[in-house]
């Protein structure tokens, strides 16, 4: 079965892609995204503005999407202005199309005047032509998915009664000597061809694919995936799962475990083997291959600070979740980096800190309740029910992503002053200071003095000792 597809251009583009020769068509794919930016005008009054770079990053989301995809056959609709930015945008994405080898063509006069009549017949129309149809998709995407419609089998109502035509009279070509012109070429109903005559085939750069990142939060149970697309933030969310890791098996007889003042009953264990677990990351891998992922990053475990009070059964299942966590971590990463991608390990210690700004070496669950506003702000559809296996992954992949914060500058040293010397008293050569001779002349006066007020008159007391019988004497 043939792949077509279609696509609305402007400032909220949508694309189509569907799976079928004839309705009910089954829909691959129905995706809306925004292209530039909100802006106020001189008046203060709300505006779309966008320049070649938003245009050259819409037609390269959506060649991506459609050389993923393998669409055929692309569907473009008509802007009604030639000089409006809708059609710049169509004309960008009809010369990649022609750059890759996809046949385009334009759709003219598709809608419904009445506004209210065409949301009815969009509505059957979606019901009717698709099997399976998201019902999470907006207004322009039902729309581009009627127009894929329409270009296969048109069932447009008549929008008013048809004119009757004046029989004319037909000119005698034997009396005129006017050229004869060939008749233009016969186009589908609602479609308008893009060859057109003597119009040559403009070459067009070839399309830069966006690279995609993906970040895994490993987990004992659960193991959560996330896909992006960009190299700046926001990013696009291209992917977003959470797997079941291992099983459930009953026990043989029930347990019961302590905990706290509670005792509770266990009837089952959790169970991991290594045919699961290789499995699962044959699996993931593959995942990742169909996404064309080029780069991956893995929350890895690196320390492990466990309560003191935590001991016996309840220790030894921590221990076993740790295991399996790293057991998983190796095998996604040794298969993954064998396929020709990029791996990055990373704790989790290191990934908050880049993304939501927490102290690396600040412990426990800090800046944890800031990890959701982080990353709904810098992935563009981000589910709101996404657990918090999938949310650990986003982080992981925004770690990739961002930059790393730059350190502060260090503080330049100030100049230390000049410490000045202490003048010193000139001596001649040879000789003591001053200040030692007058210490000792000082010395001697006591000495002698002491000795006359004891009665001592020993002599030279080199030696230290006095004479037998003087008072001095020990």
């Amino acid at each position: 079965m043939s792949r077509r597809a279609a696509i609305i251009p402007g400032g909220w583009t949508a694309i189509v892609v569907a799976e079928g020769d004839e309705p009910p068509l089954r829909p691959l794919l129905a995706e809306s995204f925004e292209v530039g930016r909100i802006v106020d005008d001189e008046l203060g009054a709300k505006r779309r503005d966008w320049n070649e770079a938003d245009v050259d990053l819409a037609v390269r989301r959506l060649m991506q999407r459609l050389i993923d995809l393998k669409a055929e056959s692309v569907v473009i609709e008509w802007a009604t202005s030639k000089t409006s930015k809708n059609h710049a945008l169509a004309q960008a994405i009809k010369q990649a199309c022609f750059a890759n080898d996809i046949t385009c063509s334009y759709a003219k006069k598709w809608r419904l005047w009445n506004t209210t009549e065409h949301r009815a017949w969009v509505s059957r129309r979606i019901l009717e032509g698709y099997q399976g149809w998201p019902s999470d998709t907006f207004n322009v995407s039902r729309d581009c998915g009627v127009m894929l419609l329409e270009s296969i089998s048109p069932e447009r109502p008549t929008q008013f009664s048809e004119l009757l035509k004046e029989t004319s009279h037909a000119p005698s070509l034997e009396s005129s000597d006017a050229p004869i012109e060939a008749a233009p070429p016969v186009t589908t109903p609602g479609e308008t061809s893009l060859k057109r005559r003597g119009e040559k085939k403009k070459p067009a750069p070839p399309v830069v694919l966006l690279p995609r990142t993906a970040g895994i939060d490993p987990g004992s149970h659960s193991l959560g995936l996330v896909i992006t697309e960009g190299t700046t933030v926001p990013v696009q969310l291209v992917h977003s799962v959470t797997f079941q890791v291992g099983e459930k098996v009953p026990l043989k007889r029930p347990r019961k475990i302590k905990s706290g003042d509670e005792t509770i009953t266990v009837t089952t264990r959790h169970s991991l083997t290594l045919p699961m677990a290789t499995a699962l990351a044959d699996k993931i891998v593959s995942r990742l291959i169909e996404y064309r992922v080029t780069k991956l990053g893995i929350e890895h475990t690196e320390t492990v600070h466990m309560n003191p009070q935590i001991v016996g059964a309840a220790a030894s299942a921590i221990s076993t979740s740790l295991i399996r966590m790293s057991w998983l971590d190796l095998l996604i990463g040794q298969r993954a980096e064998a396929a020709g991608i990029e791996v990055h390990r990373v704790s989790a210690a290191t990934w908050r800190a880049r993304v939501v700004g927490r102290p690396k070496g600040k412990r426990g669950g800090a800046g944890a309740e800031l990890i959701p506003a982080a990353v709904a702000s810098r992935i563009r559809g981000w589910p709101p029910e996404a657990d918090v296996h999938e949310r650990d992954a986003a982080g992981v992949n925004l770690w990739l992503i961002l930059p790393p914060p730059e350190s502060p500058p260090l503080a330049e040293k100030k100049a230390r002053a000049p410490r000045l010397a202490t003048p010193k008293t000139p001596r001649e050569p040879g000789r003591r200071p001053p200040s030692y001779y007058a210490r000792l002349e000082r010395l001697r006066s006591e000495t002698a003095q002491a000795r006359a007020a004891t009665g001592c008159h020993c002599g030279n007391q080199r030696h230290g000792r006095h004479r037998t019988g003087c008072p001095l004497a020990c």
